[in-house]
């Protein structure tokens, strides 16, 4: 039986907070790690981890208005997947459109991944993007994380271009990938 024929997607709230770091720890983790061991160190790795996915962090995150969390959750009530979309993030130059929604993160429990548990996600966000006149979607993805590249392709995202991921306080950077999908 496919354990996704019960599962929903729904705006987050402060209730969600806790699965939601727990989620963005373990799938940030389990995405970058053997990374991070060829390339730095663990304790790079895990100050990011503090930096970035602290409870504190994403409570502050949820609660800035140009934020927006969604969560996936199983028909037990646990959280399987979350997507923060930013209304208010920089956006490159590159980017085509007028009024552009930056997702920011979309992470799925690994054990959901390859199921439509992401592309549901993606209809959620442009879902989202269309009640609130947005013409465009862009993202950021490591150019390493080619299963995810392919995904994002496959669900209509074009390549527009290119940044530098840096991690604050050590010499880590990396290539993202700039993808943008026109809302119409």
């Amino acid at each position: 039986m496919n354990p996704l024929l019960d599962f929903k997607i729904r705006s987050a709230n402060r209730a969600d907070l806790t699965q939601i770091t727990t989620l963005g720890r373990k799938t940030f983790h389990a995405t970058y790690y053997d990374h991070f061991v060829k390339d730095f160190t663990i304790d790079s790795l895990t100050t990011y981890l503090d930096q970035k996915f602290s409870f504190e962090i994403i409570e502050k995150e949820f609660h800035e208005n140009h934020s927006h969390f969604f969560i996936a959750e199983d028909n037990h009530g646990h959280c399987i997947g979350y997507m923060k979309v930013n209304h208010a993030a920089v956006v490159p130059d590159f980017v085509p459109g007028t009024n552009k929604l930056y997702l920011e993160r979309i992470y799925l429990d690994s054990k959901f991944q390859g199921q439509g548990l992401g592309k549901k996600l993606i209809n959620t966000c442009v879902g989202y993007a269309s009640t609130h006149n947005i013409d465009t979607i862009w993202l950021g993805c490591w150019d390493g994380n080619i299963s995810t590249l392919l995904f994002y392709e496959k669900m209509g995202f074009k390549t527009v271009g290119s940044d530098t991921f840096f991690i604050t306080g050590s010499h880590f950077s990396d290539r993202d990938l700039i993808l943008a999908l026109s809302v119409q």
